[in-house]
């Protein structure tokens, strides 16, 4: 039987390591990377095929720029088909002439010495443009990076931040003859054809600590807990599971904020539900749940379930949270959430996974 489409594809770039060693190196992008690839496959049920990753040494300039070309031609892109686009290393800003000033993502080779610039905003935008003319404008554009300029200092003081200066006076030159089309939108910020969500705002920067970016953590939290047919984008940086990052402010920007995250167009992949007993130890008093799905099940270790009454097939009301104790191939034993209410085996009971390791 033909599994069931799932209308989204997606563009996953995260740069650790640079080319140039003018360009210092960061640790998180690359892992924000493999966790978004883990959400969209785990908890959306997005085909491989359907999602274009590029890290490190492949996230060259021609090949994003190729690769934003390769949505707006992909024919297995329907209309209105989600599309999201994902960027994580560093931001850098841009001289446009004469006092102003733009923002830009970089990409691996980027160096002046090879004649390389960044990928300005404008130059997104015409080619984001172009994919909602061609695909419709159900783009989510997602940046874990900054843009504002850091000094040596900050860098050593701070966590490490995902942005550098490498931009502001390299490349004048080589974007003034940039031969992407539709030079016309250089002097334009327009979000009609997708909604972005970055990391901070422009006089800030974006860090990572323990291996991962803040913002991209902070949305993945949400993101593993709220279904996105349920969630507006409007919603999400104000969302209570959202949460605070110290020293920074993520933007929402774009036409489309009061729609639902991919129009509500996806829906959470059916999730397998596994049926729960409770071994009571009549010596000690104490008990162990046990849980019948295991590794051969795609569970590990940092796996967390809901859970319901069997009877409650929309699961509308969770009675507890569950956490992997320890792990087999085919069950697990489970212990209670922090906070999360103790439970009796009333009456049949089922663990439903709610949220993956990242």
């Amino acid at each position: 039987m033909e599994s069931e489409r799932v209308p989204l594809f997606a563009l996953l770039i995260g740069i650790n390591e640079y080319k140039s060693v003018d360009i210092f190196p960061i640790s998180g992008a690359v892992p924000d990377v493999m966790s978004f690839l883990s959400y969209l496959q785990k908890c959306l049920g997005v085909p491989s095929n359907q999602i274009n990753v590029l890290i490190n040494e492949n996230a060259t300039r021609s090949n994003i720029i190729n690769a934003l070309k390769g949505l707006k031609e992909d024919k297995r892109i329907d209309i209105g088909d989600a599309i999201f686009v994902y960027y994580a290393g560093h931001g850098t800003e841009i001289g446009r002439g004469r006092n102003e000033r733009g923002q830009a993502i970089v990409p691996y080779d980027c160096d002046s010495l090879a004649r390389v610039p960044p990928i300005p905003d404008y130059i997104m935008q015409t080619l984001l443009l172009e994919i909602a003319e061609e695909k419709g404008d159900n783009i989510t554009v997602v940046f874990d990076c900054g843009f504002s300029q850091t000094s040596a200092y900050t860098r050593l003081m701070m966590d490490h931040i995902r942005s550098t200066d490498y931009g502001r006076s390299h490349f004048s030159e080589l974007l003034a003859v940039e031969d992407v089309s539709n030079s016309s939108q250089r002097n334009k910020r327009s979000f009609r054809s997708h909604v972005l969500l970055s990391a901070c705002g422009h006089y800030e920067t974006a860090k990572e600590s323990n291996g991962h970016g803040h913002f991209s953590t902070a949305l993945l939290t949400l993101l593993n807990q709220v279904s996105p047919h349920t969630l507006r984008y409007v919603d999400i940086l104000n969302h209570p599971k959202f949460g605070k990052i110290k020293g920074q402010n993520p933007q929402c920007e774009g036409f489309n904020l009061y729609k639902l995250l991919f129009n509500g167009k996806v829906l959470p992949f059916r999730r397998k539900r596994f049926n729960i007993s409770f071994n009571k130890d009549e010596n000690t008093r104490r008990g162990q749940y046990t849980v019948y799905g295991g590794t051969i099940h795609g569970i590990d270790s940092g796996s967390e379930f809901g859970v319901y009454e069997q009877a409650d097939t929309l699961f509308t009301r969770k009675i507890s949270i569950l956490q992997v104790d320890q792990l087999w191939a085919y069950w697990f034993t489970a212990k209670i959430a922090p906070d999360a209410p103790l439970f009796d085996l009333t009456c049949p009971m089922i663990a439903v996974q709610t949220k993956f390791s990242m």
